[in-house]
Protein backbone atom coordinates (compact mmCIF):
# COMPACT_ATOMS: atom_id res chain seq x y z
CA UNK A 1 0.00 0.00 0.00
CA UNK A 2 1.29 2.94 -0.91
CA UNK A 3 2.77 5.46 2.12
CA UNK A 4 0.11 8.24 1.41
CA UNK A 5 -2.62 5.68 1.42
CA UNK A 6 -1.30 4.30 5.27
CA UNK A 7 -0.93 8.01 6.11
CA UNK A 8 -4.73 8.77 5.64
CA UNK A 9 -6.07 5.55 6.57
CA UNK A 10 -4.08 5.75 9.76
CA UNK A 11 -5.46 8.91 10.34
CA UNK A 12 -8.86 7.90 9.38
CA UNK A 13 -8.69 4.92 11.78
CA UNK A 14 -7.74 7.03 14.83
CA UNK A 15 -10.33 10.15 14.04
CA UNK A 16 -13.11 7.09 13.82
CA UNK A 17 -11.84 5.53 17.01
CA UNK A 18 -11.81 8.62 18.77
CA UNK A 19 -15.26 9.85 17.32
CA UNK A 20 -16.42 6.89 18.66
CA UNK A 21 -15.27 7.03 22.51
CA UNK A 22 -16.47 11.18 22.25
CA UNK A 23 -20.09 9.59 21.25
CA UNK A 24 -23.09 9.64 24.08
CA UNK A 25 -24.40 6.34 24.36
CA UNK A 26 -27.48 5.55 26.50
CA UNK A 27 -25.96 1.75 27.53
CA UNK A 28 -22.16 0.25 27.96
CA UNK A 29 -20.85 -1.19 24.42
CA UNK A 30 -17.74 -3.48 24.73
CA UNK A 31 -15.41 -1.76 22.59
CA UNK A 32 -12.16 -4.30 21.95
CA UNK A 33 -9.09 -2.57 23.09
CA UNK A 34 -7.27 -0.60 20.28
CA UNK A 35 -4.64 -2.29 17.97
CA UNK A 36 -1.08 -1.24 19.03
CA UNK A 37 0.12 1.68 16.19
CA UNK A 38 2.53 -0.11 13.32
CA UNK A 39 5.92 2.37 13.61
CA UNK A 40 7.01 3.01 9.93
CA UNK A 41 11.16 3.39 9.85
CA UNK A 42 11.69 6.48 8.59
CA UNK A 43 15.15 8.21 8.09
CA UNK A 44 15.11 11.99 9.48
CA UNK A 45 15.87 14.57 6.15
CA UNK A 46 16.29 18.54 5.72
CA UNK A 47 13.46 19.89 3.13
CA UNK A 48 14.66 21.66 0.21
CA UNK A 49 13.43 25.58 -0.37
CA UNK A 50 11.74 23.51 -3.73
CA UNK A 51 9.97 20.96 -1.29
CA UNK A 52 8.91 23.35 1.69
CA UNK A 53 7.63 25.67 -1.49
CA UNK A 54 5.10 22.57 -2.03
CA UNK A 55 4.08 21.88 1.29
CA UNK A 56 3.13 24.99 1.85
CA UNK A 57 1.03 25.44 -1.02
CA UNK A 58 -0.67 22.47 0.12
CA UNK A 59 -1.24 23.35 3.37
CA UNK A 60 -2.56 27.27 2.50
CA UNK A 61 -5.12 25.54 -0.19
CA UNK A 62 -6.73 23.60 2.97
CA UNK A 63 -7.14 26.59 5.15
CA UNK A 64 -9.85 29.43 4.80
CA UNK A 65 -7.65 32.35 4.36
CA UNK A 66 -4.19 31.03 2.69
CA UNK A 67 -2.51 34.11 2.78
CA UNK A 68 -2.61 34.58 6.25
CA UNK A 69 -0.61 31.46 6.59
CA UNK A 70 2.22 31.15 9.08
CA UNK A 71 4.59 28.55 8.97
CA UNK A 72 6.37 27.14 12.02
CA UNK A 73 9.00 24.03 12.27
CA UNK A 74 8.77 21.18 10.01
CA UNK A 75 10.36 17.85 10.79
CA UNK A 76 10.69 15.21 7.58
CA UNK A 77 11.26 11.21 7.40
CA UNK A 78 11.68 9.36 4.24
CA UNK A 79 10.52 5.62 4.27
CA UNK A 80 12.27 3.19 2.37
CA UNK A 81 10.13 3.74 -0.57
CA UNK A 82 11.17 7.21 -0.60
CA UNK A 83 7.84 9.31 0.10
CA UNK A 84 8.87 11.63 3.06
CA UNK A 85 6.49 12.45 5.65
CA UNK A 86 6.18 16.00 6.99
CA UNK A 87 5.14 16.84 10.44
CA UNK A 88 5.07 20.81 11.08
CA UNK A 89 3.20 24.00 12.44
CA UNK A 90 1.08 26.83 11.01
CA UNK A 91 -1.03 29.23 12.37
CA UNK A 92 -3.83 31.10 10.12
CA UNK A 93 -7.02 33.50 10.63
CA UNK A 94 -9.85 31.32 10.59
CA UNK A 95 -14.14 32.65 9.16
CA UNK A 96 -14.09 35.07 11.95
CA UNK A 97 -10.75 36.95 11.13
CA UNK A 98 -8.67 35.59 14.03
CA UNK A 99 -5.44 33.75 14.33
CA UNK A 100 -6.37 30.01 15.31
CA UNK A 101 -3.16 29.69 16.65
CA UNK A 102 -0.43 27.13 16.07
CA UNK A 103 -1.91 23.84 14.97
CA UNK A 104 0.39 20.99 14.05
CA UNK A 105 -0.16 19.42 10.86
CA UNK A 106 0.72 15.96 8.57
CA UNK A 107 1.30 15.07 5.53
CA UNK A 108 3.14 13.45 2.46
CA UNK A 109 4.86 14.04 -0.56
CA UNK A 110 5.47 10.58 -3.12
CA UNK A 111 9.15 10.54 -4.46
CA UNK A 112 8.92 12.92 -7.45
CA UNK A 113 5.89 14.43 -7.21
CA UNK A 114 5.20 17.97 -7.01
CA UNK A 115 2.30 18.22 -4.51
CA UNK A 116 2.28 17.82 -0.51
CA UNK A 117 -0.95 15.68 0.41
CA UNK A 118 -2.42 16.99 3.20
CA UNK A 119 -3.33 13.88 5.78
CA UNK A 120 -4.58 15.81 9.08
CA UNK A 121 -4.25 19.06 10.69
CA UNK A 122 -4.74 19.80 14.35
CA UNK A 123 -7.88 21.83 15.33
CA UNK A 124 -9.99 20.19 17.99
CA UNK A 125 -7.88 18.01 20.75
CA UNK A 126 -8.39 15.05 19.15
CA UNK A 127 -7.16 16.08 15.65
CA UNK A 128 -4.06 17.71 17.12
CA UNK A 129 -3.73 14.30 19.59
CA UNK A 130 -3.82 12.09 16.14
CA UNK A 131 -1.88 14.39 14.36
CA UNK A 132 0.97 13.96 16.85
CA UNK A 133 0.40 10.57 16.85
CA UNK A 134 0.82 9.95 13.31
CA UNK A 135 3.67 11.73 13.59
CA UNK A 136 5.28 9.99 16.29
CA UNK A 137 4.54 6.43 14.37
CA UNK A 138 6.56 8.04 11.24
CA UNK A 139 9.70 8.57 14.21
CA UNK A 140 8.38 12.42 13.44
CA UNK A 141 8.51 14.24 17.23
CA UNK A 142 6.84 17.30 17.24
CA UNK A 143 5.96 17.63 20.68
CA UNK A 144 8.07 21.20 21.74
Amino acid sequence: MPGSKRLLMTLGALSVAANMLASCMTEPVAVPPPAEPRTVATTPVALTAQQISVIQRGIKDSLKDPGSAQFGEMKAGKDSAGEITVCGYVNAKNSFGGYTGRKPFVGSIAPGAKAFIVAGMGGTDIETRAVFMVCKQYGIDLML
